[in-house]
Parts: C-alpha cells; structure tokens; sequence
C-alpha cells in the first residue's frame, strides 16, 4: 500500500519496500539550538545546527562533533584560518590558547617554548636573542670547527665583557699577526700565589718580561753574560754557569784587590814591606790544581798574560793592574779553534772526558745510552725534559691556561691553543689577546661520520638546497623555490609552491606529489566554501557550503549537489557497524542510494586512499581494528521529517522494525464501536481502508454485505 500526505503542497510517499519520499522543492530543516539544547539522549547519527557555535555539527557515538574543520570535542583544541577574515594566517590552538600561527608571509611563530626531539637542521643565518641580556645555554659538544665568514672581522668577547680561560690541546698559531700579544701585567708583589713552571707575564717591577722556570721568576732577554769563560795557563777555565753568575777575585797574600763601582774597574796592588829595606814584592802565588808561583828575590817580576777575552792594561803611575773581559771578538773562529774542530771527524760527536771536552766516534751511542744520559728512568708519564737553571730535569709540563674538554681535565697536559682554520683571527697588542672564530664558509654543514647534512649545490650551479639524514636526502629546495619534502629523486615525495594561494583556495596534492592551490579541490569529504556549485573535481561524498544568499549546505551524491537542509530533495542514512578486527569489506545495502561518506572512529575517511566503494560494499584499504565505530552516510532516500511542519508532534511517527520493514504507527486505527464490523476490526487505518474497498466492490457488484 501507498501512502500519500499532501500538507501544504508538500508530498510524502512511503512504499511497502520502506522508503520514505518527500518530493518537493523546498527544504528540510533539522534541528536548531545552542550548546546546551542539545538532546538529552544522544544517539549516534544525530546532526542538527549549533546556534551558539554557528556551525553545523553531528553526534558520532561519543560526542557532538563540527561537520567539517579539525576539532576536538570539547571545543578548545582546533586549527583556525582566516581570523580576523583574509589575513592569510592559519593559527593552531590547544586547551583554548593560541600555540603556534602561521602568516602569509610563510613566518612560523610559536608562542612558548618547543621543544624537537630529534635532529634539528637549518639553513640560512641564524639569529639568536635580541637584546644584550639575552642568553645562550650550550650543553653539548661541537662537532665541527668555528670559522667566522670574514678575515679579522669578529672579536671573542669584549673589553667589558671576557672570557675567563680558555683551554687548548693544539698551537695557539698567531704568526699571520703582525700586531703583538699583551701578556698579564702586574708588580713583582702581584705575582701569582700559585705557581707553574712554563708561566709567563709582565713586570711592571722590573719593565721586562719574565718566566717561572720551575724554580724562580727569571727576566726574559735579560743582559747576556758578560763573560763567558776566563783561562788561566795551567789551571781550569772559569765558566759563567748562568745571566747572573758571579766571578770573584781573591786576593793572596800581599795582594790587595779594589773595585771602583763607578767606572766598572779592578785594581790589584801588593802590600807589606817598609823601612826601606829591599824585600820580595810577593812570597808566593798559588793557584788551586796548578804549581804555585814563588818569588825566587827580590827582583823577581810577575808576569800576567792575558787569555782569550781578557785585556790586562797597567797604570805605572798609580800602580794598578786592570783586567778587562772582553767577548765581542769571540767569533765563529774562535769556537772552532776552542771546541778543536779541526780536529773532528764525519760522525763524531762532542764528549766531556772527565777533564775536557774532546771529539770521540759516535758509535755504538745507542737509544739506551741516550735514555741513560738523560735519565728515562725517573721520569713520569706526562713529564717533559726542562732546563731548571742548573741542569735538565723531569717535570710536570703546566701553564696559566689548562686545557679541558667540557670541564674535565685532559689525561695528557697542554701549554698550547692552537687554533686552525681560515676563519680564525686574532687581534689585540699588549697582554690581551683577541681570537675571533665564525661560521663556516664552506658550502654544508655536516656531521662527524660525513652521512647527516645540508649541502648547497651537488654540482656547479645547480641552485639547490637540501637535506640529508643517515646518508638519504630527505628535504630539497630546488632552484624554482619549491621545498620539496622526502628524497625528490625517488617516487614518494611532496612538492610546496613557494607561493600562496588566494582567498578560499585549498592546497590539493596531486598524482605525483605536487601540492597546488586550488579553488575547486577533490577527493572524498572535501569541502568547498563558495557562491557557486563546483563542477569540476567533485566526488560523491564532497560537501559544498553555498556562501551566496542561500546559505545552505549540500552533499555531492555523485551526480548531483542535495541540499541537506530542511525541505531539500534528500537526506542521509548512517549505516553503522563495529569492527571485529578481521573483516575489512562493509555492506550498506544501499538500495537506490549513494554512499556519500564513510567515518571510522568519528574521523572523515577519504575515498580511494582510505576505502574503496561499489553497489554500496565499502572496502578499507587497511583492515579495522577490533572495536572501531564504522558509520557509512548514505544519501538518496529520506530517513527523517520535521514533525512540527506536519502539526505533530508524536515523535515516533515513523519507525522500522528489526526486520527494516518501515511503519506509519501514529496511524492506527481504533473504531469506537468494534462491534459494528463484522468480525475482528481492523487496527490500522490501512486493514479499515482495505475493508472498506471490498465492502464498495461487494455493493457494487450487487451481491450485498
């Protein structure tokens, strides 16, 4: 049986088959309210139009969620675009508070700290902190040298703000310097209370430079010697051993010896004697290891000769006898006549006899005697041979600066920083020194094992940055500006433009992985926002909002745009289905209508890449988890009426049994006399009508009730 309404020009038809039809031209309106008029019972399927939030919105099962547009359920955790409308900017919020923006100028803000666990590259110049207070926490290791970008441009520190040490394992190379380097300075009073052998500084005590060489603060370049050796005939050589070693005359007996400070002079005169009477100028001379001089009478003479550098000058008039000790004519010559070189041959080496030195065959000198000579064995790991003014000893080799990595000393100790590369520069004069290192000027940036970078250009003029992780490119920017993310040389990748679109354009990947903006998109629950119905690109399912005069919102059924509002040509059925964990094929038995959308777990599921659909059997492309809602919108047969427009208000009018048979049940029929019919009433209004035919046929036809 057919049942027809006729209210208000509007024409309803259910069918026996139970499909229920409203053929009209109008609209359908669903259910309209604020947030807190929402139904008390929700059920699953359920859509009607937020007046509060302005924005359609359906009820998936656990809670009422917007039609279209990322959100959560509660309302405060949702990307925005366009706010204030056409600013081009797309905003991110969590817990109701702006997180993360993007503007049209492609600028990522980030509002709070962030956060990457995970390698962070980038390119271009950096700028860190913008205000001198700000402040820069380094916690782990360079992996790469620090070169500035320009020769002598950049200084380490300033001269109200310094570095406190600085600690090497390398040479501290200034030699391209044609400046100097300002040592510490200070009196001799302000010297350091902790010592080491090696350190060096200036005296304003002294106005020289001066070394601790392990046992005293000694000058650096002091007066050299000023002699170095004196000879006596017979006797052993007076040596100078250091700068300020001292020779001292004696005077014997009846010898009397003077200095005069002023004009550097010594006299040696002889005492004794008197009366007159004729005596021995001198009893005896000795000199120690060699045969005593004795005066054999009175008129014995002594006669002084004069070594190498030494000049004996004598002023008859006061009786002074003056040795001068003279060097400057003490030349190449003079040592290879001192050191016998004429005497040596190819191979032999210099060796003290015990009383002399003397030239001698240097075979059979081997690493052992050499290690005995210098006394390997009292040595200690990490010592170094050092002259300590007398003799060369083993000792611990330390400075003013000790080096060490992140804080911890170094196993091996250091006196030098050495610092290498051609963006290394160093300025500054006096005790001061200035090292200044910038970044890189070389064409990447790369890690240790030479597999993680960002390289500009593999060839010449190939105009292309890009992005390398564990020896596989990841991420181009290509000559165009497009930033292409993935390995561009294979087949899965994305390509950006580097442009924006225009206003209500969408960014739509294509086949090949290139994204583009456009104003119509495609694909499975897209949603276009414009004053005309899209035509090109659209598939069943597509939602379209009419921002013209209509206002209305309409579904693409596949050949068609419906309007979902009240009064439409059409309406949607949810078809709904828990997964089992196994089965990935779901019947929605469509019937005559059209499978527009597809949910799994209250989330929009895109056609072909999620799930594929023929005759109403949609199939996932992976299969369900166990438990996960399934929720198929099926469009082309109406599943619901405002009952208000039909001036009812017995909501369930309309019902299907669990067979799916549908049923009219607000038309039952209750006669007031069941007695006047024959038989059992009927208690449909259908049974009475079918009655009642008959009846009509029966009189008709004459042959009586």
């Amino acid at each position: 049986m057919a049942l027809n309404l006729d209210h208000q020009q509007e024409r309803i038809t259910t069918s026996s088959g139970g499909t229920l039809t409203i053929n009209t031209n109008g609209s359908i309106r669903i259910p309209v309210g604020n947030t807190a008029q929402r139904p008390g019972a929700s059920a699953t399927g359920q859509i009607r139009f937020n007046t509060q939030l302005n924005r359609f919105e359906g009820y998936n099962g656990n809670s009422w969620t917007q039609l279209g547009g990322v959100i959560d359920a509660d309302q405060d955790t949702y990307i925005e675009v366009d706010n204030p409308l056409d600013n081009d900017t797309i905003k991110f919020f969590t817990s109701g508070t702006e997180r993360v923006s993007i503007d049209n100028t492609g600028k990522l803000t980030i509002e709070g700290d962030a956060e990457i666990k995970g390698n962070l590259v980038l390119g271009g110049n950096i700028t860190l902190g913008d205000a001198d207070t700000d402040g820069i926490n380094i916690n782990s290791e360079f992996n790469n040298s620090l070169i500035p970008n320009l020769t002598d441009s950049y200084d380490l520190g300033s001269s109200t703000k310094l570095w406190k040490n600085i600690f090497l394992s390398g040479t501290f190379d200034n030699s391209t310097n044609t400046g100097s380097l300002i040592l510490p300075q200070g009196t001799t009073a302000q010297r350091p209370g902790t010592v080491q052998t090696g350190m060096l500084r200036f005296s304003t005590t002294s106005s020289k430079a001066e070394i601790y060489d392990g046992t005293a603060w000694v000058l650096v370049g002091a007066t050299p010697n000023t002699f170095s050796t004196i000879k006596v005939n017979g006797s052993a050589d007076v040596v100078a051993d250091s700068d300020n070693d001292e020779l001292t005359l004696v005077a014997g007996t009846g010898i009397a010896i003077s200095t005069n400070a002023t004009s550097d002079e010594i006299t040696i005169s002889t005492v004794g004697g008197g009366g007159g009477s004729a005596q021995n100028l001198f009893d005896k001379i000795a000199v120690s290891g060699q045969n005593n001089i004795i005066a054999d009478n009175v008129a014995d003479t002594l006669t002084f000769q004069a070594g190498n550098g030494i000049t004996i000058t004598t002023d008859p008039n006061n009786d002074l006898v003056r040795f001068d000790v003279s060097v400057s004519g003490y030349d190449d010559a003079a040592v290879d006549t001192h050191l016998n070189v004429a005497t040596a041959a190819v191979g032999e080496v210099l060796s003290w006899d015990g009383t002399d030195y003397d030239w001698v065959s240097n075979a059979g000198y081997t690493d052992s005697d050499v290690d005995t000579h210098i006394r390997v064995a009292t040595a200690s790991a990490g010592q170094a041979l050092i002259y300590d003014g007398t003799d060369y000893q083993w000792s611990t080799v330390g400075g003013q600066i000790t080096i060490q990595e992140e804080g911890s000393d170094l196993s091996t100790a250091a006196t030098t920083l050495n610092f290498v590369g051609d963006g290394v520069t160093a300025s500054g004069t006096g005790s001061t020194k200035t090292i200044t290192i910038v970044g890189s000027d070389t064409d990447a940036i790369i890690d240790a094992d030479n597999n993680t970078f960002v390289k500009v250009e593999a060839s010449p003029d190939e105009n292309k940055i890009r992005f390398s992780t564990a020896g596989a490119d990841r991420a181009m920017i290509d000559s165009n500006g497009d930033f292409i993310i993935g390995d561009p040389n294979g087949s899965s990748f994305y390509k950006l433009p580097p442009t924006r679109g225009t206003t209500g354009q969408v960014p739509v990947a294509g086949a090949n992985g290139t994204v583009t903006f456009q104003t119509i998109a495609s694909g499975s629950g897209t949603a276009f926002y414009q004053n005309n119905a899209p035509t090109i690109g659209v598939n069943a399912g597509d939602l379209w909002f009419d921002t013209g005069f209509t206002a209305e919102l309409y579904v693409y059924t596949g050949g068609e745009w419906v309007s979902v509002v009240s009064g439409a040509d059409t309406g949607f059925i949810p078809v709904n289905f828990t997964a089992n964990g196994s089965t990935q094929a779901f019947n929605a038995n469509v019937g005559d209508g059209t499978v527009s959308m597809v949910f799994l777990n209250g989330v929009l599921m895109q056609r072909t890449n999620d799930y594929t659909e023929t005759g109403g059997i949609v199939t996932f492309v992976g299969t369900p988890g166990n438990g996960d809602q399934i929720d198929i919108i099926v469009t082309g047969e109406i599943i619901a009426i405002t009952l208000p427009q039909l001036g009812l208000t017995n909501h369930t009018l309309i019902t299907v049994d669990a067979s799916g048979n549908l049923q009219a049940n607000s038309f039952l029929y209750t006669p007031t006399t069941p007695s006047d019919w024959s038989g059992t009433a009927p208690t449909t209004i259908e049974s009475a009508i079918d009655r009642l035919a008959t009846l009509v046929k029966t009189l008709n036809s004459g042959t009586g009730a």
